[in-house]
């Protein structure tokens, strides 16, 4: 789709929304455009099952990842280049996949340093870890 259409989606979208519901149409368009340029997630999450190392292999082949290690079979813990050992917010991060509850992202104690908070937000927004 081009850039052009994705835009005439998007206002056309904005129109019906804001005709039906009555709702503010900058705050609606803005919705609607992101939406319409939203990049699809990497292919890390697939809809085929996959093995805990097939998926650990696929994670540690990022650019961004330092390492994925698997725990009991059952779970991967990530690593990230950008964490910083200084921030005890950074060293208690936990970012994982579970093979039961799916994709994992919690802060810990301390505080977090801004870098690791991009490189976070950037890495849970291409995998699409919602949260």
């Amino acid at each position: 789709m081009t850039n052009a259409a994705r835009f005439a989606a998007a206002h056309a979208e904005t129109r019906r929304i804001v005709a039906a519901h009555g709702v503010s149409y900058r705050i609606q368009f803005a919705i609607c455009l992101k939406a319409a340029y939203a990049v699809a997630p990497t292919a890390i999450i697939t809809t085929e099952p996959q093995t805990i190392e097939a998926l650990a292999a696929e994670i540690n082949s990022r650019k961004d990842v330092a390492s994925a290690n698997i725990w009991k079979g059952r779970r991967i813990y990530v690593n990230l280049y950008a964490r910083n050992t200084s921030f005890r917010g950074d060293r208690s991060y936990q970012l994982y996949y579970c093979a039961d509850r799916g994709w994992i992202s919690e802060s810990g104690k301390g505080t977090t340093s801004s870098d690791y908070i991009a490189a976070l937000n950037k890495f849970e927004e291409e995998v699409g870890i919602e949260g």
